[in-house]
């Protein structure tokens, strides 16, 4: 039986400290109740990165202790990760602010999510050998995305004391 990648225990790892920090984050960079549609998109996208990178980090692993061969729990977590990277598209176009949005966030945030939506259809229809290393790319992409948007936040959140700079 072929084994899974070991580094999807890793990205989980990563992707729940991620997220747990982009909390901290969030709150301190909030002052007296203020509310920025950007800075929610912003931290909504960090978010929904790093959970779906740690999320579908661990799918094939629970698809595997079911008994199921591990080129099935592949492929079943790329499927499934296409889907969700399909949805997350269509959500953030619809819900996005049209005025406002840091135009490098918006461009990272829809060109992260058509890379790793274009990594997970062609492992599925074209490069069946390389399917594992494609899944796990695609989670890395996930991750680097939220940790770019979380330093990013990060260094506003210092730079201005608190006050959201969007």
């Amino acid at each position: 039986m072929e084994e899974l990648p070991a580094a999807l225990g890793s990205i989980s790892e990563f992707a729940i400290g991620l997220a747990g920090f982009t909390g901290v984050l969030f709150v301190l960079s909030q002052p007296s109740g203020k509310d920025s549609s950007i800075a929610v998109l912003r931290f909504a996208n960090l978010v929904v990165s790093s959970f779906a990178a740690g999320f579908f980090a661990l799918l094939p692993m629970i698809l595997a202790s079911f008994a199921m061969p591990t080129a099935d729990a592949i492929n079943v977590a790329m499927g499934c990760l296409a889907m969700f990277m399909t949805v997350w598209l269509l959500a953030a176009a619809i819900l996005m602010p049209r005025k406002g949005i840091v135009v490098w966030i918006a461009a990272l945030m829809f060109g992260g999510a058509i890379l790793v939506l274009g990594l997970q259809l062609a492992g599925l229809i074209l490069f069946a050998a390389s399917r594992p290393g494609l899944y796990t790319l695609g989670l890395y992409i996930l991750l680097m995305q939220g940790a770019i948007v979380f330093s990013y936040a990060a260094v506003n959140v210092i730079r201005n004391r608190g006050e959201p700079a969007d």
